[in-house]
């Protein structure tokens, strides 16, 4: 799936959504798979995903916070980054990562995690993901099959892409009415930002 979809023309889908404006949304979910499917090749090959997602407790969490939302979990992907960044993002494609640094750093606090991946849940359902598609293809790579190297170029600028303050925060509002509806505490979602303060105070680098 990866490599089929990573090889439709970029060019094309851009270029028909210019002729024929009314395609531009279904263009646009288009271009979201092939930017989606690129950001998993280019995290397989660098920094590299976990092969162990389906059993990992992280993953029944991410299911819960998809039963809550009213999502289909056949339509998301879920996986698990090996790099000790602290970090977690929704990618093109309703896709949610987080890396191996922030299951360490939430210590096993399954309210803390159920935010977090509330959070990034609800970036795909407010829709920001869409403009991440064009964000993260760049013009540079209009007109061209998207290689390996791009593929990890494409997730690297999503791994350290900032959203704007708005979506950051009409995600944690969503995220934690999410985190309510789990049946998780409320608290969670607080703890996990001052848990994240902490880090950025004392390990800058893994922010």
């Amino acid at each position: 799936m990866v490599r089929a979809a990573t090889h439709v023309s970029v060019f094309v889908l851009l270029a028909v959504a210019c002729v024929q404006p009314a395609m531009a949304g279904f263009i646009d979910d288009m271009l979201e798979n092939v930017v989606g499917a690129a950001v998993v090749q280019g995290l397989k090959s660098e920094p590299g995903l976990s092969t162990n997602v389906a059993t990992h407790p992280s993953n029944g969490t991410f299911l819960t916070i998809l039963k809550v939302a009213g999502q289909n979990p056949s339509k998301y992907q879920f996986g698990i980054v090996n790099d000790r960044q602290v970090n977690a993002f929704a990618a093109p494609g309703n896709q949610v990562f987080v890396t191996e640094g922030i299951l360490e750093a939430v210590q096993g606090q399954d309210q803390e995690l159920a935010f977090c991946l509330g959070h990034e849940v609800s970036h795909i359902l407010n829709g920001d993901t869409k403009s991440l598609a064009r964000i993260a293809i760049g013009t540079s790579l209009v007109g061209k099959v998207i290689t390996n190297q791009e593929a990890i170029g494409i997730a690297t600028r999503l791994l350290t892409y900032k959203q704007s303050q708005k979506d950051e925060f009409r995600a944690d509002d969503r995220g934690m009415y999410l985190l309510w509806k789990s049946g998780q505490n409320l608290s969670g979602g607080l703890a996990l930002m001052r848990r994240l303060e902490t880090v950025k105070a004392t390990s800058p680098s893994l922010i």
